[in-house]
């Protein structure tokens, strides 16, 4: 593993007979200039610079070489890369923090990144081979869902030791499950619409509260709402349903896709009409409209970063870049070939787009402007891995483990 050393910079002027007050001035400029960044010494020798995730970095997954490459935001370039899985893995991945959380799909085992060390953590099995998992840090705990058994298990989110096992839910649909600012995870079960909350392994419940086929979860400023149909309802911790506000969305549309700002208590929903609705669940209205230029295409769950928008189109292969205070100038960016599924992960005030399936992945400004890269040489998958860094130890799920 790579052990910091200290950083040392000239200082200009001589500081010898300096009184103590201007000497601690000094030092605190220079800690201020320095801000996150630490020259670490890695283990073939050479110099690297370790970045601060909450500067803007973010984990990307490569399934077809079973890694997990960190990209730093301001440079657009891998500062490391770590195994994670086999060749072939079915990788999907949530961010928490510094650390990133990768699931296997076809192990049905989850590991953990640290995103101060690097150091990949044992796998540990919360699934059968084949179930895919579906993974929701929280704080302290982390919970995961297995498709197929219907088993919600909680872990510690640090040691991924599981604690508890519980049949909650027998399925829950896409977008029928989130964890709320307070580390609360809500569940809707597909087929009967029961809302389901669990917290501090105490298991709330509400028989037929939401509509079975047509509701999904979102979380906007940490707070858990459901949408349903065209409006949406914010979530008490009782799991009662607030006020109705409107979405904005036609009844019935099966392309609607709807997220939450991190930020504020505002909703955004694209369709195949190409145009993004905002409802503010202050103010619960849905009068602002984008309109995205889009018609007819296959959109993705918009992200905000840095108060922009970004919304994936697979069609086109671009990503819209809209800013909310100037609705009528919106950038596409061309990010990947046309009719390829691709992931946004927003991180600080960057936004990074990612293809799962290859080494293709990058930036994209708030400018509207994009900086390419790829997370591995497709010739040489594993050049600048470091295979025999310190592990974590045993952990819950056995079997050996490999740090980056």
């Amino acid at each position: 593993m790579t052990r910091p050393v200290p950083m040392t910079r000239p200082v200009r002027g001589d500081l010898r007979g300096a009184p103590a007050g201007r000497v601690a001035a000094v030092a605190a400029a220079l800690v201020v200039a320095l801000g996150t960044l630490v020259v670490v010494l890695s283990a073939r020798g050479d110099h690297a610079v370790r970045v601060s995730m909450h500067d803007g970095a973010a984990w990307l997954v490569s399934s077809k070489v079973g890694q997990a490459a960190l990209v730093d935001g301001s440079s657009a370039q891998v500062v490391t890369q770590v195994p994670v899985a086999a060749d072939g893995a079915d990788l999907s991945s949530a961010q928490a923090g510094n650390d990133a959380f990768v699931a296997d799909g076809a192990t049905g085992s989850l590991v953990r990144v640290d995103g101060a060390t690097y150091d990949v953590s044992q796998p540990a099995r919360f699934a059968r081979p084949g179930q895919r998992l579906l993974v929701f840090p929280g704080s302290p705990d982390l919970f995961t869902f297995a498709e197929g058994s219907g088993l919600v298990t909680t872990a510690d989110i640090r040691s991924l030791r599981p604690r508890a096992s519980q049949a909650l839910v027998s399925r829950i649909a896409p977008g029928g499950g989130v964890v709320d600012g307070d580390g609360r995870l809500w569940l809707i079960e597909a087929g009967s619409g029961d809302l389901v909350w669990l917290e501090r392994d105490k298991v709330g419940r509400r028989a037929a509260a939401v509509d079975p086929d047509g509701s999904r979860l979102v979380v906007a400023a940490g707070q858990a709402a459901v949408v349903d149909g065209t409006s949406v309802r914010l979530l008490g911790v009782d799991g009662s349903l607030g006020s109705a506000t409107c979405l904005g969305e036609s009844a019935g549309d099966d392309t609607a896709v709807v997220t939450g700002s991190p930020a504020t208590s505002r909703l955004y929903t694209v369709s195949g009409r190409g145009v993004l609705l905002v409802s503010d669940l202050t103010r619960r209205t849905c009068d602002a409209a984008v309109d995205l230029g889009a018609g007819g295409h296959e959109l993705g769950p918009p992200r905000e970063a840095a108060g922009r928008v970004f919304v994936p189109d697979f069609t086109t292969g671009e990503v819209h870049v809209v800013d909310l205070t100037r609705p009528q100038d919106v950038p596409h960016v061309k990010v990947l070939r046309p009719h390829t599924r691709f992931e946004l992960v927003p991180n600080g005030s960057f936004m990074f787009f990612n293809d799962p399936a290859s080494e293709l992945a990058g930036v994209v400004r708030l400018n509207g402007s994009a900086v390419p890269i790829r997370k591995y040489d497709p010739r040489k998958p594993d050049a600048g891995i470091i295979q025999d860094a310190g592990s974590q130890g045993d952990g819950p799920g056995g079997g050996p483990g490999e740090g980056g």
